[in-house]
């Protein structure tokens, strides 16, 4: 799993981690601040392509794990980040549900 804690181009903190699935897919966790100053912490499982990786709303499994107001520092990103990392854990079989659900309709 790769984590990289940064500024965003408007210089506002954020987190991003990958975690690898089957099937050419991985759990991306991402911790941003919100037009609102809320930090949220959300899980997106996206495809893996040649060129980066897509997604597609309401097609791939979208959840958000964690929202808190705080100030949006460096150290409140980090600290949200890796709780929401933690939680990938528990949401995975969630994840499995959802795509078992997805190729039975199909």
């Amino acid at each position: 799993m790769k984590t990289k804690i940064s500024r965003d181009l408007r210089g506002a903190w954020q987190g991003q981690s990958y975690v690898p699935l089957e099937n050419n897919r991985a759990i991306r966790v991402g911790t941003i601040k919100t037009h609102s100053g809320a930090i949220v912490s959300s899980a997106t499982v996206v495809n893996m392509e040649s060129m980066g990786f897509s997604y597609m709303p309401f097609s791939d499994y979208s959840k958000r794990l964690i929202v808190s107001n705080v100030r949006a520092t460096e150290k409140a990103i980090t600290e949200q980040h890796t709780k929401a990392i933690e939680m990938v854990a528990d949401i995975m079989p969630e994840i499995a549900a959802f795509y078992a659900a997805k190729e039975e309709a199909a």
